[in-house]
């Protein structure tokens, strides 16, 4: 009977062993399969990623080229101004009262010959000085309009009745239509009051030189083609400033085709609408005359007229790849060995322990997994009483204790931190110590600063219908906004709920109301809500509680004379 039984058991135990090893065999060739996939996948994201990185790194370097050369036509501009300005008013100061005309008449003669951009407008809208086209002169010009349509004597009217000097861009094509893409035209403007006109300067935005697009072209390609990338640098015409193939480099290529019979060049030229760029699948014939497959990433920059492309090809097979492969084939081979080992040691000792483990281990411990392997917020606590091995006991206090010291050591960071957790601005015990400081620098010093207190208005109504995550991401948009508007040396704050507090250092009343003025502004137009502000400005003799409270008043003031305003007091 005990031979039939050990004959039976010795059966059941060689099947089973049997069936476990097929089925560890089968699954270990479907595992190396995904694997083998999936090392294909990657690599062909890993590639067109760093094909986008790339071309994303020369997209960023080109823009901050083209922006620094408009920062500093406008410096420019607004310092030539300046010196016509001054010349204006000496003319004025020395011509009699009774004869004010002869002062345009005697500023004209001396600037005609000096600067041929320089222009005369009055507030009703009539060129007086108008080199572009003299005819205009002496009329109205005040529906004049660029290219896109935009009224640009209008706007230039309302920048300088808003500021005594401002700055207006405009689009105007200066090659007689034939050029697809509108140039920038930046004009810096300057009030004179005393004979209620105002003085414009205007050129024409371009790239700080020598940088042109063909040396962009020039550098993109040949940084690239060290990684083996081929670039093409296309204005909106279809002309190639830069080419990779030398031989289509100056071209009209708005007909060109790539192997497939795709017309690649006006392809390429649809990234114009697209802002986050275009990729596009492409085949060419190299010079072994082999059709090879490609990829192409695109990104427009309009501030040059221009659309940038890099193709590289398609190429997994390559010696990582076939060493991976062979990594993963070995790795499959190892794992599929040492499970038929531990199988078939598992199947000799099994009989024995199976009765043991099931009563006083497994169960026990398939629970203890199971509540260990939730997310650390989630895991619970578990009573070292429920276990019956002294090493689940051992582990159950350990988690318990770990549990603990984690949660502790989590509410300590949150109470230390200086950032609101939230909206990432400072919080209110770290904006106090700020205020604090900036008190103590404006009593001994008599450092000037100004406060800007913020309140969303109508929140609760607004966030009525959102949930929580909703509302926290409204308000992290205008934090957003308020970070943008600011200087470097400003702080900002999330003082309670949906108030914020700002300190400007250095800053007038004015100048606060001005920074309030553009950040409600722009919460208004970006976060589709509004919000009112309260400006004050540090007296001599103040406490943080006094102002704070002044502060408040002003705020209350905004509110009640009907949101959506700044109140200065």
């Amino acid at each position: 009977m005990v031979r039939r039984i050990l004959t039976v058991t010795g059966i059941i135990g060689a099947i089973t062993g049997m069936v476990l090893v097929c089925y560890i065999a089968i699954l270990g060739m479907f595992e190396y399969r995904t694997d083998t996939a999936k090392l294909r996948a990657d690599h062909m994201r890993n590639n067109y990623e760093r094909l986008q990185q790339y071309v994303d790194t020369q997209y960023r370097s080109i823009i901050f080229d083209t922006r620094n050369a408009e920062k500093e036509l406008q410096r420019s501009l607004n310092d030539e101004l300046n010196h016509y300005y001054t010349l204006l008013d000496t003319i004025y100061k020395k011509t009699p009262s009774d004869k004010r005309d002869l002062v345009i008449e005697r500023f004209i003669k001396t600037v005609r010959k000096t600067d041929p951009r320089l222009y005369a407008v009055t507030y009703e809208g009539v060129a007086l000085i108008f080199p572009e086209n003299r005819d205009l002169e002496g009329k109205s010009i005040v529906d004049r309009r660029d290219d896109n349509g935009k009224a640009v004597i209008r706007e230039e009217l309302d920048a300088v009745k808003s500021e005594k000097q401002a700055c207006v861009e405009s689009s105007w094509n200066r090659n007689n239509g034939s050029s697809l893409s509108p140039e920038k035209r930046l004009s810096c403007l300057v009030r004179f009051d005393a004979l209620d006109f105002y003085l414009g300067l205007g050129d024409w935005v371009t790239l700080n030189k020598p940088v042109s697009l063909r040396q962009i072209g020039e550098r993109v390609g040949y940084a690239g083609e060290v990684l083996g990338y081929r670039f093409v640098l296309i204005d909106y015409e279809g002309n190639a400033v830069y080419h990779f193939d030398k031989g289509l480099k100056g071209k009209n290529i708005s007909d060109e085709r790539d192997a497939s019979g795709k017309y690649i060049t006006q392809e390429i030229l649809k990234a114009r609408n697209s802002n986050e760029g275009l990729v596009l699948n492409s085949e060419r014939i190299d010079v072994t005359k082999e059709r090879r497959k490609t990829i192409l990433y695109c990104r427009d920059i309009p501030e040059i007229g221009a659309v940038l492309a890099a193709e590289a090809d398609v190429i997994i097979e390559g010696d990582e790849y076939m060493q991976e492969r062979s990594s993963l084939y070995s790795r499959a081979t190892f794992r599929f060995i040492s499970v038929l080992f531990i199988v078939t040691a598992l199947i000799l000792i099994g009989a024995s322990l199976l009765h043991s483990m099931c009563r006083h281990y497994l169960l026990n411990t398939k629970r203890l997994i199971e509540n260990f392997s939730r997310p650390l917020s989630k895991i619970e606590k578990a009573d070292p009483k429920d276990f019956s091995l002294k090493e689940q006991r051992v582990c159950v206090d350990a988690f318990n204790r770990a549990i603990d010291e984690i949660s502790n050591m989590t509410k300590k960071l949150i109470e230390a931190s200086p950032v609101d957790s939230v909206t990432g601005l400072l919080n209110k015990r770290s904006m106090t110590d700020h205020l604090a400081n900036e008190l103590h620098l404006f009593k001994e010093f008599k450092n000037p600063f100004s406060l800007v207190y913020l309140d969303v208005d109508d929140f609760i109504q607004f966030t009525a219908d959102l949930n929580k995550e909703q509302s926290q991401q409204l308000l992290c948009k205008i934090a957003e906004v308020i970070t943008v508007e600011l200087r470097r040396v400003d702080l900002a704050s999330r003082w309670h709920g949906d108030e914020f507090l700002i300190i400007l250092p250095r800053s007038s009343r004015l100048q606060a109301k001005l920074v309030s003025e553009r950040i409600r502004k722009a919460v208004e137009t970006i976060c589709q809500v509004t919000v009112s502000a309260g400006v004050v400005s540090c007296r001599t003799g103040d406490t943080i509680d006094e102002l704070m409270e002044r502060s408040r008043r002003a705020l209350e003031k905004a509110k009640s004379e009907g949101k959506n305003s700044t109140v200065m007091i």
